[in-house]
This record gives structure tokens, sequence and C-alpha cells, in this order.
């Protein structure tokens, strides 16, 4: 009886508590993201700029811009946000050393 009792009610349990409590600390759907204050030369506007980025904690990949001092008090920033994607390959855009 005890086997029966292990296979037919308590191993699905265990299972099933495993998938549950895996499924609650896997970053399946979604991605770990970091911000980070920069200042960048904004490839559009040639001047510097105080930006607050999104990265993405496990590639290292600048996902979007947030903020920039090149549009204050804006939410929603109407650049194309060409410096995220510039970073990301590798185009150096930080202000020259004074």
């Amino acid at each position: 009886m005890s086997t029966n009792l292990w296979i037919g009610v308590l191993l699905p349990l265990a299972v099933l508590a495993v998938i549950a409590v895996a499924a609650y600390f896997a970053p399946y759907g979604r991605s770990f993201r970091l911000e980070q204050d920069q200042r960048v030369v904004c490839p559009s506007l040639g001047k510097e700029c105080d930006c607050r980025l999104e990265q993405e904690v496990h590639s290292g990949r600048w996902a979007r811009v947030l903020a920039c001092s090149a549009y204050p008090d804006r939410s929603d920033l109407p650049c194309d946000q060409a410096c995220a994607r510039l970073m990301n390959l590798g185009v150096r855009l930080a202000p020259p050393a004074a």
C-alpha cells in the first residue's frame, strides 16, 4: 500500500511542487533589466546628454532609453533611440575627456 501511495499521490505532488518553484524563480517570458545612467553624445543631436538607459542583464544589450536630458520632463521620448542601437553595435558614444 505504501508504494502505491507514493507513486499515485506523493510523487505527482512532489513533481508539481518542483515545477511550481522552477516557474516562480525562472526568467521564462521576461528578461531581467537594469537601469543605468550614462553620459553620451547623442547621434541625432550631436550634443552631450545625460541618459538613463535600460540594459538587459543576461546579454548586456542596451534595450532602450528611459530618460534623456535633451528632452526633460518627457516620458515618451521623440527620438529614434539611435544611441542604444549604436552602443549595442560597439560604437563608443562617450563624450571626450576634458
